[in-house]
């Protein structure tokens, strides 16, 4: 008999805590997501990280710690924390995996991260700014003043990576409601090249983008969807990945 993995075991404990159907779409989605990424032996930040989907992934892919920092609060959606616990519990990894129910504004780090993930949260880093991001540069400038906190997070080498939704789609251009994503306001999730110039305003280097297909279209959906068009015709979901220069911003 096959020995069972610690991934396995983590997505087993997703489905008993969630239920089989949006546990088997997080088997898929998150190594969908982060699965290129190297793990072993680095230290991981997940900001707004829910009831930690990517901490645990990473932890079972071999990263010595994970730091989730879920509030709670303005953006969030109720019970995150106590389903985490659960989690860690189950899967006995109090020693590696831990929540930091704080914002990332106030979050207070004890060291860098080789990894920070910004999983579906960058937008709710500033609610009121957010929407004139392009348009208005004092939205800009209050961006660059919270993201310039990675400068204090980011291990030399580190990769950043960023996950939301672009406003640039279909039903946002027609002003009509995604079908796909009825409760996202697009006007709230700027275009990825917006995150890239402001990321790189702080000291990131080689831009990534990948599109990603809707969660619920699986390995098929993913094998025809990641592309832009077909991200503009459904939820123009993407994921940008950047880096910080091992040698500091200088380097770049």
């Amino acid at each position: 008999m096959t020995e069972q993995t610690a991934e396995d075991r983590y997505f087993d404990v997703l489905e008993r805590e969630l239920g089989t159907a949006k546990g088997r779409s997080l088997r898929f989605y998150v190594p969908y997501l982060l699965g290129d990424l190297d793990f072993a032996g680095r230290r991981v930040l997940d900001v707004g990280g829910g009831m930690g989907e990517c901490s645990f992934f990473a932890a079972a892919r071999g990263a010595r710690e994970a730091v989730c920092i879920e509030p709670e609060a303005e953006g969030s959606t109720r019970g995150f924390q106590a389903t985490f616990r659960r989690i860690c519990d189950a899967l006995g990894l109090g020693a590696r995996v831990r929540l930091a129910p704080t914002t990332f504004q106030a979050y207070a780090a004890d060291g860098r991260f080789d990894v920070i993930i910004m999983h579906n949260s960058i937008h709710h880093l500033d609610e009121a700014a957010v929407g004139a991001l392009g348009a208005d540069p004092n939205a800009d400038e209050a961006y660059r003043r919270i993201l310039s906190r990675l400068q204090t997070l980011a291990a030399p080498g580190a990769t950043l990576v960023v996950a939301d939704a672009s406003r640039r789609n279909l039903y946002e251009l027609l002003g009509l409601r995604n079908p796909f994503l009825p409760q996202i306001n697009y006007s709230h999730h700027p275009k990825p090249e917006t995150w890239r110039r402001l990321l790189a305003d702080v000291g990131f280097v080689r831009p990534r983008l990948r599109w990603l297909a809707p969660r619920r279209f699986g390995a098929v959906g993913a094998a025809l969807c990641s592309n832009a068009v077909a991200a503009f015709l459904l939820t123009s979901h993407f994921r940008l990945t950047m880096e910080w220069p091992a040698g500091g911003p200088a380097e770049s």
